[in-house]
């Protein structure tokens, strides 16, 4: 019999903890609608409560597809244009490079803008928060500094580089084209109107919420903070959110961004490995043949991995309170009990299919249809 993803996930926590080598831990799945959640270890390991589907954890680079959903939005609603180049929306257009200044928004969500990972003055800047809060100081004349002596790495529209450069740009532009702030923006375009009313920018936000405590070699890190490149990793948010969101992939017809949901699936870029790059789901095709998306996320004290499979209707979501190492053995874990999940729900379907054409009755030979009179058939059609 095919395991239920609530035993999968009971089965699978033992695994997922000796690769997290870390505290607390949540993992839970969202399979055509209904939610199961596992949770494992206190908020900060001295005794304060347990770790629940309530808790507030940060997403880091999870927030680029709230982002991307942000962005698909504006393009819905006339705000701003899909090829808009960033010129359009920068004060200071005329200093920069030609071919930095013909960089458009869509190639920022969709990591095809050729830039680097992070901006070049950033690293000097940070040097003493490394370890703890490197993006925390960086404001925007450090951002508008780094965009005027920046030349693409690649062809922009075809190189296909992973960037927290862009996609805090994007964030910042967004804001500009509505004159508002990416943060407040995020909160009423996106998480409200899902019905995310547990995910934040601060987690002094939501005093109500207790937050884990992220660690980095076992030692306590601050809260994470992002500067102006807030887009590109500033969410928070509970486990019982994340599979709301999980949901609204899944379902976008079920939610009032139905068309922006099912714009941010669409692939716009290649990578080396062979996946593809969407806003800003990585979109892969795996072992089974199945269409799924995914993204992780780690801050300097937390970790997160999200996936999911619009076809099964299966998805999943893991939350830690430490920092996933170079090695990043949790997220290739969850990778696999994603998947499991995924062909166990291929599984029933197929079980299901066959219980459908076993009580079927037996064929009884050519049936003789009625004859229909008075109908008009349109030219060159007939039985």
């Amino acid at each position: 019999m095919t395991p239920r993803p609530a035993e999968r996930l009971a089965a699978a926590l033992p695994v997922l903890r000796r690769s997290f080598q870390g505290g607390a831990l949540v993992v839970g799945t969202v399979v055509r609608g209904r939610r199961s959640v596992v949770c494992h270890g206190v908020l900060d390991r001295e005794g304060r409560p347990p770790v629940d589907a309530r808790t507030l954890f940060e997403l880091g680079s999870v927030t680029k597809t709230f982002t991307g959903v942000l962005f698909a939005d504006m393009v819905e609603r006339g705000e701003v244009g899909f090829d808009d180049p960033i010129s359009a929306y920068l004060p200071d257009a005329g200093r920069l490079r030609p071919a930095t200044a013909a960089i458009t928004l869509g190639q920022l969500a969709s990591h095809t803008a050729a830039l680097p990972r992070l901006p070049a003055n950033l690293y000097r800047r940070a040097a003493s928060a490394w370890s703890t809060n490197p993006y925390a100081g960086y404001g925007l004349a450090d951002l508008h500094a780094a965009l005027c002596r920046l030349t693409p790495r690649g062809t922009p529209g075809v190189t296909c580089r992973y960037s927290n450069l862009g996609m805090g740009l994007l964030g910042v532009l967004l804001g500009r084209a509505v004159r508002q702030d990416f943060r407040q923006l995020v909160i009423e375009r996106v998480c409200l109107p899902l019905g995310l009313l547990q995910t934040c920018v601060d987690e002094r936000d939501r005093p109500e919420l207790l937050s884990a405590v992220g660690h980095r070699g076992g030692r306590r890190v601050p809260p994470w903070r992002m500067g102006v490149l807030a887009a590109a990793g500033v969410l928070r948010a509970t486990p019982g959110d994340l599979l709301r969101y999980l949901d609204a992939h899944l379902r976008p017809h079920r939610t009032v961004l139905e068309r922006a949901l099912w714009r941010t699936h669409e692939p716009h870029g290649r990578a080396r490995g062979g996946d593809e790059s969407c806003l800003d789901w990585t979109r892969r095709v795996n072992a089974s043949g199945e269409t799924v998306f995914l993204h992780s996320g780690g801050t300097r004290g937390c970790t997160t991995f999200l996936a999911f499979c619009p076809r099964l209707g299966t998805g999943l979501m893991l939350v830690g309170d430490s920092t996933p190492g170079v090695s990043g053995r949790v997220i290739t874990e969850a990778y696999r009990l994603f998947s499991q999940v995924t062909v166990d729900e291929a599984a029933c379907r197929a079980e299901a299919q066959t219980r459908v054409w076993a009580a079927a009755p037996a064929y009884a030979g050519p049936v003789e249809m009625p004859v229909q009179r008075g109908v008009l058939l349109p030219d060159g059609v007939s039985f």
